[in-house]
C-alpha cells in the first residue's frame, strides 16, 4: 500500500512532537535537580517571557509564511517570500533586542517582574536570536511540506539541544546555560541554511510589492495576537512573582507547561494542516476540509479527553517521579489547570485550520477574549479571596483556555458546516467511556504504590485498550484517520 506524502509528514511530525515532549520532561527534571524550585521559577519566567517577546519579533511570520510559501507554485517565489520576511523580522529584532541591552533595568521589570533579574537579559536576548531563526527558517521548510528538514531541525534545537547543554554544563548559573543553548541554536540554524541560501543570494526573481503587502496584511495582525497569547503565558508566573513568590510562579508554570506539552500531542496535526488547508483553500477545493472535520474534531475530543483523565488523576505520582518530593506543592495547581487539556487541545489544532481558511485574524479575536476572560476571573476571585494566590492563577487560566476552545470550535463550525450531532456522538462516547477509564485507574492506583514503571505499564495498556475500544464500536476517525486529506 502506497503511503501518501501527507501521510508520511504528519508520521513524522508526530515522531518529533514526542521526542520534544519528552525532552521538555527530561529537561526540566535536570532543570529541578540542578537549581531546585527557585532555578525552575526562574527559568519558567525566561521560558515564557521569551515567548511573549519572540510572538513580537516574528511580525505573524510564523503563521504568514508557511501559508503564503504552501500557495506559491515557484520556488523562487517562495524563496523571495522568506528573504523579504526574514530580513524584516531580524532588523526589527536587533533593534528591539539592542534597546532591551540599554534598558535592561526597565525591561527586567517589565518581562521578569524585578530589577534583580536584569543580569538575564542579554543571555535571554542570545536565546531570543537562537529562537527567532529557527522560527523563520522552520517556517521556510513547513510552508514547503519539507517534512524531513522542518522535523530535524525541530528535534535538534527543541529536543536534543537543551538536554544535551545542560549535561554537559553542570554546575553552570542560570544565565550561562541560557547563552549556551541560545549559541548552540543559532549555530543549528545556519547549517540547516546552507539546504537553500544560494537561491537567497542568486535568484532576484519572486512576488512583487504587492504580494509582499499581502503577506504582512496577513501577518501582522497574526502578531498581534501571538502577541497577546504570548502575555496570556506569561501573566500568570510574573502575577505570581508580584503577589506570591518565585516559588509559586515555577509550580504555576509546570501545570501550564503540561498543558502546554501535552496539547502538542495532538498539535502536529496543526502544524501540517496549515500548508495543507492553505494549498487546498488556493484551490479552492473547500468540501475537501468540510468532508473531513467532523471526523478531525472527534479525533481531538477523544483523545485529548483520556489524557486529561488519567493526568489528573496520576498528577501527583507524576510530579514525585518527574521533579521529586520537593514539587509537590504544585499538585493541586498543576490539577487544575489540567482541567484545560480537552480544550487546549481543540485550541491548538484548530488554529492553523482558522489561518489557512481566512485572510481575517480570527484567532486574534479569540485570544483577546481570552486574555480578557483571565484577568476578570483572576480580578474577581481576587476580590473575594477564596483561595491562595497561585490557586486563583490557575482556575482564571484553566478558565481562559476552556472560552478559547468554545471559541475555536464556534469559528470553525462558522466556517465549515458540518452535522452536530456527530459531534455530539464523539463527546458523549468520550465522556462514558472515560468515565469508567477513571473509576479503574482511582482502583488501581494504591496498588501502584507510587511506582512509576507500574504507572507506564497501566498507562500503556490503558490507552491501548481505549483505542481498540473506539475502534470496536465503530470510530470513523480511527477507521479512517485522514485518508481523504493524505490522498491529495
Amino acid at each position: 500500500m502506497r503511503v501518501s506524502p501527507f501521510c508520511k509528514s504528519l508520521f513524522l511530525t508526530f515522531i518529533t512532537e514526542g521526542a520534544v515532549l519528552v525532552s521538555f520532561f527530561l529537561f526540566y527534571k535536570m532543570i529541578a535537580a540542578n537549581f531546585g524550585p527557585e532555578g525552575v521559577g526562574e527559568y519558567s519566567l525566561v521560558k515564557r517571557s521569551s515567548g511573549m517577546i519572540l510572538t513580537l519579533l516574528l511580525l505573524g511570520l510564523g503563521v504568514g509564511l508557511p501559508r503564503y510559501i504552501a500557495m506559491a507554485s515557484e520556488r523562487s517565489v517562495k524563496i523571495a517570500y522568506f528573504r523579504v520576511g526574514a530580513a524584516i523580522a531580524a532588523l526589527f529584532a536587533f533593534a528591539f533586542l539592542f534597546a532591551a541591552n540599554l534598558l535592561k533595568g526597565d525591561f527586567a521589570i517589565l518581562f521578569f517582574g524585578s530589577v534583580k533579574y536584569d543580569y538575564l537579559v542579554l543571555p535571554v536576548s542570545l536565546y531570543i536570536a537562537g529562537l527567532l531563526l529557527h522560527s523563520l527558517v522552520y517556517s521556510y521548510f513547513r510552508g514547503s511540506l519539507e517534512a524531513g528538514k522542518f522535523n530535524s531541525l525541530q528535534i535538534i534545537n527543541l529536543a536534543i539541544i537543551p538536554v544535551a547543554v545542560i549535561f554537559f554544563t553542570a554546575g553552570v548559573r542560570m544565565e550561562t546555560l541560557i547563552v549556551a543553548i541560545g549559541i548552540a541554536m543559532l549555530v543549528c540554524v545556519i547549517f540547516f541554511i546552507l539546504f537553500f541560501i544560494k537561491g537567497i543570494f542568486s535568484d532576484k526573481r519572486g512576488a512583487n510589492i504587492g504580494t509582499y503587502r499581502e503577506l504582512f496584511a496577513y501577518s501582522i495582525p497574526r502578531c498581534i495576537g501571538d502577541f497577546l497569547y504570548g502575555i496570556l503565558l506569561a501573566l500568570g508566573p510574573i502575577l505570581a512573582v508580584h503577589i506570591s513568590s518565585v516559588g509559586d510562579a515555577g509550580y504555576f508554570s509546570i501545570g501550564q507547561s503540561l498543558l502546554i506539552s501535552l496539547g502538542s500531542v495532538i498539535g502536529p496535526l496543526g502544524l501540517v494542516l496549515l500548508p495543507k488547508v492553505s494549498s487546498l483553500v488556493a484551490e479552492g477545493k473547500n468540501e475537501i476540509i468540510t468532508d473531513n472535520l467532523s471526523d478531525f474534531v472527534g479525533a481531538i475530543i477523544q483523545c485529548s479527553m483520556f489524557i486529561c483523565v488519567q493526568m489528573i488523576i496520576f498528577a501527583d505520582i507524576i510530579i514525585l517521579y518527574w521533579l521529586g518530593g520537593g514539587f509537590l506543592d504544585a499538585v493541586a495547581s498543576v490539577r487544575i489547570i489540567l482541567t484545560a487539556v480537552v480544550f487546549y487541545a481543540f485550541y491548538n489544532s484548530t488554529v492553523s485550520i482558522l489561518n489557512a481558511s481566512r485572510v481575517k485574524p480570527l484567532d486574534m479575536i479569540n485570544v483577546s477574549i481570552g486574555l480578557a476572560t483571565f484577568l476578570l476571573a483572576f480580578g474577581l476571585l481576587n476580590i473575594f479571596k477564596l483561595f491562595s494566590p497561585i490557586i486563583e492563577l490557575s482556575i482564571a487560566f484553566a478558565i481562559s483556555v476552556w472560552v478559547m476552545g468554545l471559541r475555536a470550535y464556534v469559528l470553525l463550525r462558522s466556517l465549515y458546516r458540518w452535522p452536530a450531532k456527530k459531534d455530539a456522538n464523539y463527546f458523549l462516547i468520550a465522556l462514558i467511556l472515560n468515565g469508567l477509564f477513571a473509576i479503574v485507574a482511582l482502583y488501581v492506583k494504591p496498588v501502584l504504590h507510587g511506582a512509576l514503571y507500574g504507572l507506564a505499564v497501566f498507562e500503556l495498556l490503558a490507552g491501548t485498550f481505549y483505542l481498540f475500544v473506539l475502534w470496536a464500536i465503530g470510530a470513523k476517525w480511527i477507521r479512517q484517520g485522514i485518508v481523504y486529506f493524505g490522498n491529495r
